[in-house]
């Protein structure tokens, strides 16, 4: 027995007991955390090797754009050093627009959703732009606010660059580089709508060349096409910076004049067009001459509809051919039919 105030050893023994097992436990909770703790690095670290070989661009930033992370493919856009990250600001990256769309746009979809996608456009260090698809996520603290914003961007550059040019080239001759039938005639749909609510005048010339298909017959077709493309440039050169200047197909060619004074302003624009075609040039060490023959149609907010405004050109155009080489004629509605004015 143990002395007054004083544990037994019995109790004594049972104390030791517990403390081991409470250090047995402590010991083994300390081993898990480590465990766990070193599989997180271990994967974190993974998890930055793998980001830091993708080529897509990968930051962590707060709301005003100061990064505690970019990886490798941001850091050699920016030019910085990978974990040099004191004077970076990747808001900076944004150009002046996108920049404001940021703010304005993304930054409050952020706030609500906690996530945004979108296109921004960045301004390069050394110079230029990019395009990029970019995915924004935010992570917020226990308030609900925004701590830190995920931002994952991609160059679509080339991509963009790739539409740009398939969609020209869905609305521009590929020999010329002129409208083709479909934009002239969205154009045209649009200008007459113009013409219909401000009272605005406009003209429509359709040109066809004469004596183009003998060239085609006698120098081939490859002569052909390079009077077309002289032609283009002419017609292109006695334009006005708000007309529309379009191949409509083979030898055919169509002007939307905007915004006229009247017919006499069509009327002197055809004959400056018509002058143009006339000058000679030479395909392959021969002397060659086309013609060009002008119907001109007059449009304002009382006169027909987008079909009859086309009706109208076409029947002056072949009026004008019927009458000789280097011709234009003019619609006259009143009489109901082409006249030379």
């Amino acid at each position: 027995m143990g002395g007054p105030g004083h544990p037994d050893a019995a109790t004594l023994e049972r104390r030791l007991r517990r403390e081991r097992v409470a250090r047995r436990e402590a010991e083994a909770i300390a081993e898990q955390i480590t465990r766990e703790l070193y599989e997180a690095v271990q994967e974190l670290a993974a998890s930055k090797a793998v980001l830091d070989e993708t080529t897509d661009f990968v930051a962590i930033a707060d709301v005003e754009g100061r990064p505690i992370y970019l990886n490798r493919a941001l850091c050699e856009l920016l030019g910085v050093e990978v974990g040099d990250l004191g004077h970076v600001n990747v808001v900076d990256l944004l150009t002046p627009q996108s920049r404001a769309r940021y703010l304005d746009d993304a930054l409050p979809v952020l706030r609500e959703k906690g996530l945004w996608r979108g296109e921004f456009a960045w301004a390069r260090p050394g110079g230029g732009e990019i395009a990029v698809s970019q995915v924004l996520i935010a992570h917020r603290r226990p308030d609900g606010t925004i701590e830190h914003v995920s931002s994952i961007a991609r160059d679509v550059t080339e991509q963009r660059a790739l539409q740009d040019q398939l969609a020209h080239e869905a609305l521009h001759d590929a020999l010329t580089g002129l409208a083709n039938r479909r934009l002239f005639l969205n154009r045209l749909d649009l200008a007459q709508a113009r013409a219909s609510r401000s009272g605005h005048i406009l003209g429509l010339l359709f040109i066809d060349l004469d004596g183009f298909k003998a060239i085609n017959d006698t120098l081939g077709h490859d002569a052909g096409d390079e009077v077309l493309v002289t032609v283009a440039g002419r017609l292109r050169a006695h334009m006005r910076a708000a007309d529309t200047l379009a191949r409509f197909g083979g030898d055919e060619f169509a002007m939307l004049c905007e915004d006229i004074a009247g017919p006499g302003d069509a009327i002197e624009i055809a004959e400056r067009l018509a002058a143009a075609v006339a000058e000679p040039f030479e395909i392959d060490g021969a002397v060659v001459e086309v013609g060009a023959s002008i119907g001109i149609a007059v449009a304002t907010e009382s006169t027909g509809s987008l079909d009859d405004l086309l009706q109208w050109a076409d029947a002056a155009m072949y009026q004008a051919k019927s009458a000789g080489k280097g011709q234009w004629r003019l619609f006259d509605g009143a009489a109901g039919g082409a006249a030379r004015t």
